[in-house]
């Protein structure tokens, strides 16, 4: 559970949270410490940190929605979505490396017109835009980000950043995720909620089944 894993990572869980987590009180630590080294990486690569806020609707005991709440992401959400992006680009890496039909989830560069229109609308703002145009890599849209993370305007920012990019798209050839700066990525960690994880986990048991 999310929050009393969080309890156990800031020192407040109870006794009984420790107890239920016994067995792998040792581990939770170190998964934190795997995490941001993986988060140190991602960041080193240049991928942009655009900042979104979501929401969380509370329904009552018949459904019905009651209230909307800012949905809060944690230390332990965020270790678990660390493992995802590194479970998602080694399965694709295995596909490329053992040239299996594969289907990959791909994120293309900035199309010209949006990123001219960004570029544009940054200007309008008063902000120095910051070497974005045609040829600009994620690592600039990244150094922008960072720049105006103290500017007023930032939610603005983050907003038009993120409609600027192209929309991830699944497809058979490994064309690579923008966004994420990996050359190698498909979607694997939710054959509950995407037909595309499941049909990755099917392509992927049988070829260690050698079929």
């Amino acid at each position: 559970v999310y929050s009393e894993v969080n309890a156990i990572l800031d020192n407040t869980a109870n006794e009984a949270i420790k107890a239920k987590y016994s067995e792998v009180l040792d581990c939770i630590p170190v998964m934190k410490e795997l995490a941001d080294i993986l988060i140190k990486k991602r960041k080193d690569r240049g991928a942009p940190e655009i900042q979104s806020s979501e929401s969380k609707v509370i329904c009552d005991e018949n459904g019905i929605c009651v209230d909307i709440k800012p949905r809060v992401q944690g230390v332990s959400e965020g270790i678990i979505e660390e493992f995802m992006l590194m479970a998602n680009n080694s399965a694709a890496k295995t596909a490329m490396k053992k040239e299996i039909p594969f289907v990959y989830r791909v994120h293309e560069n900035p199309p010209a017109e949006k990123i001219e229109s960004l570029k544009s609308t940054l200007e309008a703002l008063g902000i120095n835009p910051l070497g974005i145009n045609e040829k600009a890599d994620a690592k600039t849209f990244a150094k922008l980000l960072e720049k105006t993370s103290d500017d007023p305007r930032s939610v603005i920012i983050n907003r038009i950043v993120l409609r600027t990019m192209a929309k991830a798209k699944y497809s058979e050839q490994p064309l690579g995720h923008f966004g994420l700066v990996l050359a190698e990525y498909a979607h694997f960690t939710s054959p509950i909620r995407r037909y595309a994880d499941l049909s990755i986990h099917r392509i992927l048991t049988d070829y260690v089944a050698k079929k």
